[in-house]
């Protein structure tokens, strides 16, 4: 699902002079729960000490959501770039699919 967040913050920042106050509450909420679902699937052998950094941004994310939406274009474009990026590194972490090999003979 990373890659398909990915591509809602880009597509965001392209329409950003678009989206109104709800449609980026709503991209907000989503990107919470994206940040939510990658500290359990990449990062769930760390201690929950070693991570609070990443709680306390999900924390913060959520709790700013109307005060995040009313931010400047430019302001917001930033901070879509900067969460794009994050979402990104943190699905690199992530386990990656292994390969199966064939063997011809």
């Amino acid at each position: 699902m990373s890659l398909e967040m990915i591509v809602q913050l880009q597509e965001a920042r392209l329409a950003l002079p678009l989206l109104d106050r709800e449609q980026r509450k709503v991209l907000m909420s989503r990107v919470v729960c994206e940040l939510d679902a990658l500290r359990e699937d990449v990062l769930w052998k760390v201690k929950p000490g070693k991570c609070f950094w990443l709680d306390n941004l999900v924390a913060i994310v959520s709790a700013s959501t109307h005060e995040i939406a009313s931010m400047s274009d430019g302001e917001f474009q930033h901070l879509l770039t900067e969460l794009e990026k994050l979402v990104a590194t943190l699905d690199g972490l992530g386990p990656k699919p292994k390969l199966t090999t064939q063997t011809f003979h």
